[in-house]
């Protein structure tokens, strides 16, 4: 039992939510089809009036009572008299690839209420009802969605104790604001006092906004490139985006992107503004709803206020970042089980948000929090999550070690991008990946068939997996495509073993047939920036036409080239900064560099496994490709921990996994760690051993190999057999 009875408080706009379930599928829009459509109307209380059910549903009343202006009656709800807001929906059931049902929001119909005159409440309807007993609140929540709370200071009169109350316990105030964000009377009373220190609420607020209201406002907040992308720029935002500008004088203020995240600013008196990010490891905002567009569901910010407002009734603040997971954990809970319908008053709702059960969900580890993040305030610092995570030297190498052996599991809590098959940690590889990967989808979903190509361009080192990185990419599209057509069709030409611009022209024409059986071509052009005899980069000014016109031209005739991509897989520069800047000096002119680059929609840098000065976090990419190939060849595996605690590893000795982790340079990139482990004597169950070697000769055609017997024959230390991410302790 608490030492004593707790109390949460709650107002704030209150609505009707009303919807529409299909119980036949509309088959048309001809008239006589009319009466065979049928739907049931549903009806569930929303704003503020949502917000204290699922109070009620995630608290036991032995933790906290919950008061809040009454309920509404059900027997008279109507969308039409009544004091409400409404907003309507139409829901439909969904089935995902494993058969299972759930009733979601199909489409979102519209918000406001009837034109007909509202009726004024006898009294104040947002009043708070006390129990002459009720000590004071612990946590007062305001659901401010934008509409009539916010106009009339009688509506929280009396919500906020004043600044000189003398409370023991002075209250945690959540402020819930999900549209119009820094706007009305009410945002200008929250303002005022929680500029002046000698406030208690200066102290004790959380704004709880989202993503997308900051965006509302003009903020310049990014979707799906990063994590970092998203903490540096609501952090600049903050700062700098006038509309939003009074938001820099709150000392914590939480950005929900929905069930994939949650960031926490916060900004204590004596050092810089910091933050907490709960996040998804491989999904972001977009990529979420990619996955999940079976429907959709709302309420997601009220079921984070429900995750903080359970762990701040305890008072301390150091459980926000564990509040933030519980509630996305939640809020994915609630999208997977959908709606609940109600038979006996045609209502619908949320299913239980188990709270107490998130916190404990081992189904849902792919969310993590990290805390204590500096943001960095000029622009030309990159914050990277990785290095901020990962640590250096000794803690960087074991990790190393264990992620080599024990594979993705064993990373550091860092965001991870995975497309298809291909998994990367390194931040301006995921930003350029997921970056095509959104310029592919919307291209196409939207591209006709006469539509021009979509161009991009891929540069990396030999052996980096170029074309393979885009190739992985597309998959991704195809996999998570409910129906599991095939999407694209992927050609590849390779323009070094061309002599003349007449051979593009039968290339584009496969181009063009490949669209016309409905499917979207991808032309993979490799070695584009090699030299047409003896004109450097001399291919370029044939693909400005067909890019820019969708148009290529065959004697007399022009052709259409179809909706297309077209990939520029290059070999003469490491990095799109580096081709842009050295292209124009070679071709000159007449080279028509820069009419080709500015047709180009966009591009990836493809980092490769070898490393590079000032980046000792190379070893940790190496490390997931090193695994990948091992794990394929099926070496022994062996258990190490204790208890539940116990994992199966890939049984390598020590020495050996040191060099192919520390060796500086693989000669060809992951074509040469790849055919060194091809290459090495590795039978099924059995460990690799150093006598698993290939020769010393053939060593040397991809590392230096007496450096790299060097290391595996004396490894810097001795392994540890720990998969939990934590380093060694240190040696007496």
């Amino acid at each position: 039992m608490p030492d004593k009875q707790r109390i949460i408080r709650v107002t704030g706009d209150q609505t009707i939510d009303w919807a529409l379930e299909e119980v036949t599928t509309p088959r048309s829009t001809e008239y006589d089809d009319r009466l065979r459509t049928k739907v049931t109307p549903r009806w569930m209380p929303g704003g503020s009036f949502l917000l204290t059910t699922m109070l009620m549903d995630a608290i036991p009343t032995e933790d906290a009572l919950v008061r809040a202006p009454e309920l509404p009656d059900e027997t008279t709800l109507t969308a039409f008299v009544n004091p409400f807001e409404h907003s309507f929906t139409s829901l439909a059931r969904y089935q995902d690839m494993e058969g299972n049902e759930a009733v979601r929001a199909k489409e979102y119909l519209g918000f406001g209420y009837t034109t007909v005159a509202r009726p004024k409440p006898k009294e104040n309807q947002y009043r708070i009802p006390d129990e002459p007993s009720d000590p004071k609140a612990s946590v007062i929540i305001i659901d401010d969605s934008g509409l009539d709370f916010r106009s009339d200071p009688e509506n929280w009169s009396g919500v906020l104790p004043e600044r000189h109350s003398e409370l023991d316990d002075d209250p945690w105030v959540l402020l819930k604001v999900s549209h119009l964000l820094a706007d009305g009377d009410l945002w200008k009373e929250i303002v005022k006092r929680s500029s002046d220190p000698g406030d208690w609420l200066s102290h004790r607020l959380i704004l709880v906004t989202t993503a997308p209201c900051l965006r509302e406002r003009g903020a310049a907040i990014s979707n799906d490139l990063s994590w970092e992308n998203c903490i540096q720029d609501v952090g600049r935002e903050v700062r700098q985006c006038p509309e939003i500008a009074e938001l820099a004088r709150l000392q914590r203020v939480v950005v929900s992107f929905g069930p994939s995240g949650a960031v926490l600013l916060e900004q204590p008196e004596l050092t810089g503004r910091r933050c907490t990010l709960a996040f998804h490891q491989e999904l972001m905002e977009r990529s979420w709803h990619e996955r999940n567009r079976q429907g959709t569901m709302f309420g997601y910010g009220t079921i984070l206020c429900v995750a903080l407002a359970r762990r701040l009734l305890r008072g301390n603040p150091g459980q926000l970042p564990q509040a933030l997971r519980d509630g996305l954990i939640a809020m994915n809970r609630v999208y997977d089980k959908g709606f609940q319908l109600h038979a006996d008053d045609h209502s619908f709702g949320f299913p239980p948000v188990d709270l107490g059960r998130a916190a404990k969900d081992s189904e849902k580890r792919d969310y993590k929090v990290i805390s204590d993040i500096a943001i960095p305030n000029g622009s030309n610092t990159q914050l990277s999550l990785l290095r901020f995570k990962a640590g250096s030297g000794e803690k960087l190498t074991e990790s190393a070690r264990q992620v080599a052996r024990a594979g993705l599991g064993a990373l550091p809590d860092i965001p991870i991008g995975r497309f298809g098959r291909m998994t990367t940690i390194e931040r301006n590889e995921i930003e350029g990946l997921r970056a095509i990967r959104n310029l592919i989808m919307d291209y196409r979903r939207t591209a006709t068939l006469g539509a021009p190509p979509l161009a991009i361009a891929v540069f990396g080192k030999p052996g980096s997996g170029k074309s393979y990185a885009v190739k992985q990419l597309l998959k991704e599209q195809e996999e998570e495509d409910f129906k599991k057509q095939r999407l694209f069709d992927n050609l590849e030409f390779n323009l070094s073993q061309y002599s003349s611009p007449a051979d593009l022209v039968g290339a584009l024409h496969r181009v063009r047939d490949v669209a016309l059986d409905g499917k979207i071509p991808v032309a993979f052009w490799d070695e584009f920036d090699t030299s047409l005899g003896d004109t450097p980069l001399g291919w370029l000014r044939y693909f400005l036409a067909p890019i820019e016109d969708g148009q290529f031209r065959q004697g007399d005739a022009v052709h259409r080239v179809a909706a297309s991509i077209f990939v520029f897989a290059g070999s003469s520069a490491d990095s799109f900064q580096e081709f842009s800047t050295q292209a124009p000096k070679l071709a000159g002119p007449e080279g028509k560099v820069t009419d080709f680059l500015s047709r180009l929609r966009g591009y990836i840098n493809i980092s490769d496994i070898n490393q590079h000065e000032g980046d000792p976090y190379f070893m940790l990419q190496r490390a997931m490709v090193v695994y990948d190939l091992l794990a394929a060849r099926g070496i022994a595996r062996t258990r190490c921990g204790d208890g539940n605690e116990q994992q199966e590893i890939l049984d390598i000795q020590d020495g050996v996994l040191d060099a192919l982790l520390t060796i500086p340079r693989y000669e060809h990139g992951v074509r040469s760690l790849a055919a060194i482990i091809g290459m090495s004597d590795l039978r099924p169950g059995q460990p690799f051993q150093l006598s698993s070697l290939p020769s010393k000769p053939l060593l040397d055609m991809h590392v230096q190999a007496a450096e790299f017997m060097e290391i595996a024959r004396n490894p810097s230390r001795m392994m540890s057999p720990r998969v939990d991410g934590a380093p060694p302790e240190e040696e007496t």
